[in-house]
C-alpha cells in the first residue's frame, strides 16, 4: 500500500500541473486579448499606424492595459509548468518551457516597466516576442518523439507564423504586427490547453 500512494504522489503532482497549465491555457488568450481589444476600442488616441501596442500602457486607459499584460504573464508561467508535465523532461522540453518562461516574465514585467523606461521595455517586449515562439519551435521534437506529429507541425507553424509577422510584417507602427503575432501565439497558446485538460481528463478516467 505504501508503495502505491509513492507511486501515485508523482501522478497526482502531473494532472495538477496538467490542470492548471490547460485552464490557463484556455483562459489566457480570449482574457487577455479581450481586454487588450477593449482598450484600443476606448482609446481615441491610440493610432493604428503611428503607435506600438505598449503606447495603451501610458495613456488614459493604462491599469486595464497593464493588468491584461500582468495577467497574461502569470498565466503564460502556469500554462508553460503544464506543458513540461504534458511532454515530459527531455532537455529539448526544458528548453523550451524555460524560453516560454522568460517571454511570460516579459510581457508581465511590461506591465509596470512601461514604454517610459525606454530600452529595459524595449527588450522585455523582444523577449516575449521572440523567446515564446522560440519556445514553441524548441518543443516540436518532443512532440513529434511522442507521436503528436499534428501538434509537432503546428508548434512550428506557430513559432515560425510569430516571428515573421513580428519581423516582417511590413507596418508604420509596430502595433499591427504585435497584434498579428499575439493572435498567433494566442490560438496555439489556446490549442495546448485544451490538449492539456483533455490529457488530465484521460488520465483520471
Amino acid at each position: 500500500m505504501k508503495k502505491d500512494c509513492i507511486m501515485a504522489q508523482p501522478h497526482r503532482e502531473t494532472n495538477l500541473w496538467l490542470w492548471l497549465g490547460g485552464i490557463s491555457g484556455v483562459v489566457a488568450p480570449p482574457l487577455t486579448l479581450g481586454l487588450i481589444i477593449y482598450t484600443i476600442v476606448i482609446s481615441p488616441s491610440f493610432n493604428w499606424h503611428r503607435d506600438a501596442l505598449s503606447d495603451l500602457g501610458v495613456r488614459e486607459h493604462a491599469l486595464l492595459f497593464n493588468s491584461a499584460l500582468a495577467v497574461n504573464g502569470v498565466l503564460s508561467i502556469l500554462v508553460a509548468l503544464g506543458v513540461r508535465a504534458l511532454l515530459g523532461r527531455g532537455w529539448l522540453t526544458r528548453a523550451g518551457v524555460g524560453a516560454m518562461v522568460t517571454g511570460a516574465l516579459g510581457v508581465g514585467l511590461i506591465s509596470v516597466i512601461t514604454q517610459e523606461y525606454d530600452a529595459p521595455h524595449f527588450w522585455l517586449a523582444a523577449a516575449y516576442f521572440i523567446l515564446t515562439p522560440l519556445g514553441y519551435l524548441l518543443l516540436a521534437p518532443a512532440m513529434f518523439r511522442q507521436g503528436r506529429g499534428v501538434m509537432g507541425t503546428l508548434s512550428i507553424a506557430a513559432g515560425v507564423a510569430a516571428i515573421s509577422l513580428i519581423l516582417l510584417l511590413p507596418h508604420q507602427g509596430i502595433a499591427v504586427p504585435e497584434l498579428a503575432a499575439s493572435l498567433i501565439l494566442s490560438a496555439w497558446t489556446f490549442s495546448l490547453g485544451v490538449e492539456m485538460l483533455s490529457r488530465a481528463c484521460r488520465r483520471e478516467a
